[in-house]
């Protein structure tokens, strides 16, 4: 029961990253008006932020997955079992904070965006996965 929960606490804080750094793509002319900043420099903030955050949560994944799962091959369920987290912090994030003014939409190329950045993550989570199979596996048991 424990592994199971360890391994659906990974796969929410998954969820919650993906949901994170969609939100932020998404509503960037909302960000932009809430701000009361120019556009072009809210682009750059958000493409900052989503590229730290970004860092900043591959290396913490990484190393929650090594602390967390160890070496057991369990921890490739994470590729499959963030995606209903991710859809329900987007549906409650759509639920919470509708769109109401038209200016606010996005474009209609982030549909593209979203649905090419859904496919590529499970392979992302795969990668961080793997190297914490990797490096867990390189340490020598003791006992």
């Amino acid at each position: 029961m424990v592994k199971f929960l360890k391994l659906n606490g990974l796969s929410t804080l998954y969820g919650l990253h993906f949901a994170i750094q969609i939100e932020l793509l998404m509503n960037t002319y909302r960000l932009a008006r809430v701000t009361e900043m120019d556009l072009a420099k809210a682009n750059t903030m958000i493409g900052w932020t989503v590229l730290l955050i970004w860092i900043a949560t591959s290396f913490l994944m990484y190393g929650l997955t090594k602390v967390l799962l160890g070496s057991r091959k369990i921890k490739f369920w994470t590729s499959v079992l963030w995606i209903p987290y991710a859809a329900a912090v987007i549906y409650a994030f759509g639920s919470l904070f509708p769109i109401t003014d038209r200016g606010e939409m996005p474009s209609p190329v982030m549909g593209l965006i979203l649905i090419g950045a859904a496919f590529l993550y499970p392979f992302y989570i795969i990668l961080i996965n793997m190297l914490s199979f990797i490096r867990s596996e390189d340490v020598p048991k003791s006992g």
